[in-house]
């Protein structure tokens, strides 16, 4: 009885700060959202602001995320509320993390903070090491392959059929190796100092369903999502009596299924309105919201058209054709708010307008779309490139991990490879005079 009348009464102590908190700090957050609507410039000085300009925080929705959590967790006592002011700062702010996360867990990190361990060669050679691959992932490949989709989704009205398909198979790549080789940066430098953050990406390129696809890509922000939106949904009473109302008249799967389109629509629809304002993004939310929901409802029917066609499931072929459909469920969810375009929906339908009615296949072999600032050799280092990151996702996601591989070599050929490896990014990665390799696609996040 003493502990329920004390979390009643800590309740009541907690609740208003921590509401007045969560709003606030989203507040923030929406503001600058909104004033892009508005039109508002962004600047990114204090010396550049006047009238109608906003001063946007870099990663600004990454630390309002890791706050409002921090907020939430203290509130439902999973953690403690902290006095120390400059440690929250601390967390919440790690400089690793700002530009595009992860998102982090308060508590994991803040008890790393006050345990900082003392220097060691191999957790500092193997941070190092995490970087480099992070490095070859943005600079060699993602960079490289900007200089063609920058060009194609910069002027779509000029180019159809294959060049289009070219560029949205492209900017999967791109999108893929600059986001997840930020990640490797991020978290090889905090390994280096001793400081272990949450992994983001688990080779997404390789999911055999849209489900799984979102559990292995920005693995932080969807479980955040899933902390802070869906299961206080689900978890509600009023979605309870609506999901038993589903069931009852629908059955059990399918009224399930029913009743969790709201939480899902309702992440969905947030995320879209997470990444921009626009109604390109929303459409993106709806469009992923309405394939998670149907491939949920669908499953016994394709378990039944298995079963009736007797496919062999776990075969390598039947894997295959699984991940090039959720691949391709992707590179269409890419067009749809492909920033290059800058051309909202009407540039989506234009996309496969021009793809469907002029397909212009010879320019695949006639070398002409190597003149589009994206030369034959550059394809084939993004193939190699591709070739090698795919072979490391496969073992990755088999359980084994390449460095660790790597690590059990001889020390000469150990050495052979980073040394490969660096002359690699020194060589081929795209930066110089006027050519900035440090734009990450996800900062303005």
């Amino acid at each position: 009885m003493e502990e329920v009348s004390y979390w009643k009464e800590y309740k009541k102590k907690t609740i208003l700060p921590c509401t007045i908190g969560v709003i606030l700090t989203i507040a923030v957050l929406i503001y600058t959202k909104v004033g892009k609507i508005c039109g508002w410039t962004v600047v990114s000085s204090l010396s550049q602001l006047s009238y109608g300009k906003i001063l946007v925080p870099l990663g600004l929705s990454y630390y309002t995320f890791s706050s409002v959590g921090y907020l939430i967790e203290a509130y439902k006592r999973k953690i403690k509320f902290t006095n120390n002011f400059f440690l929250l700062f601390a967390s919440v702010t790690f400089f690793p993390i700002i530009v595009e996360g992860p998102i982090s867990n308060y508590d994991k990190l803040i008890a790393q903070f006050k345990a900082i361990p003392k220097f060691d060669y191999d957790r500092f050679c193997n941070g190092l090491q995490r970087m480099l691959w992070g490095l070859l992932k943005k600079m060699v490949i993602s960079d490289r392959v900007s200089l063609y989709t920058s060009v194609v989704f910069g002027d779509v009205f000029r180019y159809a059929g294959a060049e289009i398909v070219a560029a949205a198979i492209l900017n999967v790549i791109q999108i893929y190796t600059d986001f997840s080789g930020c990640m490797d940066i991020v978290i090889g430098a905090s390994e280096s100092m001793g400081i272990s953050l949450e992994e983001n990406f688990r080779s997404p390129l390789l999911s055999t369903s849209v489900t799984d696809f979102w559990r292995r890509w920005h693995i932080t922000l969807f479980e955040w999502f899933r902390n802070y939106i869906y299961m206080p949904i689900v978890q509600s009473k009023l979605f309870k009596r609506l999901n038993k109302r589903c069931r009852n008249r629908f059955g059990n799967h399918l009224g399930q299924s029913i009743a969790l389109m709201v939480p899902s629509f309702a992440v969905w629809l947030i995320t879209g309105l997470w990444h921009s304002t626009g109604n390109d993004y929303i459409v993106w939310g709806m469009y992923w919201a309405v394939l998670t929901t149907m491939s949920n409802i669908l499953t016994p029917v394709f378990q039944w058209i298995n079963k009736r066609c007797s496919f062999r499931t776990e075969s390598f072929g039947w894997k295959l054709f699984q991940v090039i459909r959720t691949d391709f469920f992707y590179l269409v969810s890419g067009l749809i708010v492909v920033n290059g375009a800058k051309q909202g929906l009407h540039g989506f339908l234009y996309l496969f307008q021009q793809i469907t009615v002029e397909f212009r296949i010879w320019k695949l072999f006639n070398g002409e779309i190597y003149t589009y600032g994206f030369t034959q050799t550059d394809a084939e280092i993004v193939f190699l490139g591709m070739l090698v990151v795919f072979i490391v996702d496969y073992i990755n996601c088999k359980g084994s991990r390449v460095r660790n591989l790597i690590a059990e070599q001889p020390i000469l050929f150990r050495w052979m490879i980073w040394v490969v490896l660096i002359v690699t990014i020194v060589v081929l990665g795209e930066y110089g005079p006027g050519y900035s390799s440090a734009e990450f696609i996800y900062k303005g996040f």
